[in-house]
């Protein structure tokens, strides 16, 4: 193969006397390969962030494709920190193209650290839209947008749209307590818990979502929603009373469901397929 396509590399591993080959790559992507092979991140996702953030404009394709997943799974505490990895106006374009729709969440992530005011009002746009008819696709990261561009309305409007009296498909729903959870990884979580205590009262099926995030955070502030929600909603699967009780009679949290670190950002990413091209990163040197 390299005599034909000189200008490209193979990185290759071998286990006992067996080799395999990983990846084929052109000569310009040595310097990162090398790079990816070199380091021993682990579960490092955020030095992982911080690493491929700039190659998110890189001239190779492969590059800011491999760069876009690395930075779509980093915690979204670590996401809101990126600055200039690109330009609004690269931004603006990534997201006008819609044969990359399933590509959009991280890009629709980082407008919310460089909004204006103009681009606030598009996005409160581009929610009511997806609200109005019934559109799930990159709904919890356009909602996450629409929070941190402008909290107290989108927390009033997605109160209307999702949880009034027009029934919601539980993609919508879950879509929404998706954007809500992440947006309580910041300094706005108890803005979160308010509202999921007025949810725990008004809309009980979203207790399994809201009992994750009362584990995983550690938060008894809702300890009296939880009580009443258990007493008085005999609808309630047997499982998630118990976990109710478990919690409430314990003083201290819950061990988190395995769940939860699993899938919390899930709906950053692109179609599971793409993910073999992080194969190369966790790869060892040729011996």
């Amino acid at each position: 193969m390299l005599d034909v396509y000189p200008q490209r590399a193979i990185l290759c591993s071998r286990e006992g006397e067996e080799w395999e080959q990983l990846a084929v790559f052109k000569e310009s992507m040595r310097p990162v390969m090398e790079d990816l092979i070199s380091h021993s991140w682990g579960g490092g996702m955020k030095e992982r962030a911080a690493y491929f953030a700039p190659l998110l404009k890189h001239e190779e394709e492969t590059l800011r494709r491999l760069a876009h997943l690395e930075v779509a799974r980093a915690p979204y505490p670590q996401i809101r920190k990126i600055e200039h990895a690109v330009s609004k106006q690269e931004l603006l374009q990534f997201l006008a193209n819609q044969r990359m729709v399933e590509w959009h969440a991280l890009y629709i992530l980082l407008l919310a650290q460089m909004a204006d005011e103009a681009d606030g009002e598009k996005i409160a746009q581009r929610c009511a839209i997806l609200a109005d008819y019934h559109l799930t696709t990159q709904l919890s990261a356009w909602l996450l947008c629409y929070l941190e561009t402008n909290k107290e309305q989108a927390i009033s409007n997605i109160k209307e749209w999702y949880f009034s009296e027009e029934a919601r498909s539980p993609q919508e729903v879950g879509a929404v307590m998706q954007a809500l959870s992440t947006f309580g990884e910041t300094e706005y979580r108890g803005d979160v818990i308010v509202f999921y205590s007025d949810l725990l009262q008004s809309h009980p099926e979203v207790l399994e979502s809201v009992l994750l995030d009362v584990e995983r955070w550690s938060v008894r502030e809702l300890d009296d929603d939880l009580k009443k929600l258990v007493e008085n909603d005999v609808s309630l699967r047997i499982d998630l009373k118990q976990r109710v009780k478990k919690h409430l009679n314990s003083g201290v949290v819950s061990e988190p469901d395995a769940r939860v670190e699993q899938f919390q950002y899930w709906w950053l990413l692109v179609p599971t397929s793409v993910l073999l091209v992080l194969t190369v990163s966790r790869c060892k040197r040729p011996a």
